[in-house]
């Protein structure tokens, strides 16, 4: 059989030269090495012994061989206690750490099922599964005990339905606002990064309110600095925006 002779773009050969030293897939990079050699004009034998597969294994050396690999670890046994890991945290299991990482997933499934994976399978297997990757939400428990709770909240209605004409009950926070968006995780391609347009130089700004506990109407005012002078500017203008008096 004649060999067919591949003509590469110098540009192109200068990607697949530049993919072949970044490929981390020996099956993947092996491809890219016989698309450079064979646009150099090596026939296939020369590639093969080249590439050192023929020598070892002669014929059967080029053809692909992952279906001797056997029936893999990662099956619907391993998937659903991957799962059922997923739905306890960290801590729950019995470690330190808040969340959890490839290599805890794989130390915490070869526990229960006494086998190890690669971290390469282990993200095959999270995709197929449709695991994401999110930042956690923080959560702060109130300190109180329930009945303590409800005491407190029963007094605050109490107060609240107990307000005189002239009185006002307002609920106050302070909040920060950014001009650039903030960024979380998200999923890209392997050797690619992500672009997130921003419209330029960070400007921030600090917002203080209060909110009337019984008409809901919120009164903020704001500032370049979250500081005793923000809180003084707002009670200024709730002693001019009376809340009781908007009733």
């Amino acid at each position: 059989m004649d060999t067919q002779l591949i003509v590469l773009h110098p540009r192109t050969r200068e990607k697949l030269e530049r993919k072949t030293r970044h490929c981390k897939d020996a099956d993947t990079r092996t491809r890219y090495l016989i698309m450079l050699r064979a646009g150099r004009g090596h026939s296939g034998k020369r590639i093969a012994r080249e590439l050192g597969r023929y020598e070892r294994s002669g014929e059967a050396g080029l053809r692909d061989r992952r279906e001797d690999n056997g029936s893999p670890k990662a099956d619907e046994l391993y998937a659903q206690t991957m799962l059922w890991i997923l739905e306890h945290t960290p801590r729950e299991e019995g470690h330190r750490r808040p969340t959890w990482t490839q290599a805890l997933l794989i130390e915490k499934a070869r526990h229960y099922t006494s086998m190890t994976v690669s971290r390469r399978t282990m993200r095959r297997l999270l995709v197929t599964l449709k695991v994401r990757c999110g930042r956690p939400k923080p959560d702060a428990p109130c300190p109180w005990s329930k009945a303590r709770k409800d005491r407190r909240m029963a007094l605050i209605r109490a107060l609240v339905q107990s307000l005189r004409p002239d009185d006002a009950c307002l609920w106050a926070d302070e909040a920060d606002i950014d001009l650039n968006p903030r960024i979380g995780f998200d999923r890209m391609l392997p050797g690619t990064q992500r672009r997130v347009p921003m419209p330029g130089q960070n400007v921030k700004r600090y917002l203080a309110g209060a909110m009337d506990a019984t008409t809901h109407r919120v009164i903020w005012v704001k500032g370049e600095r979250k500081n005793n002078p923000l809180f003084i500017a707002l009670l200024k203008k709730l002693l001019v925006e009376d809340p009781a008096k908007s009733r």
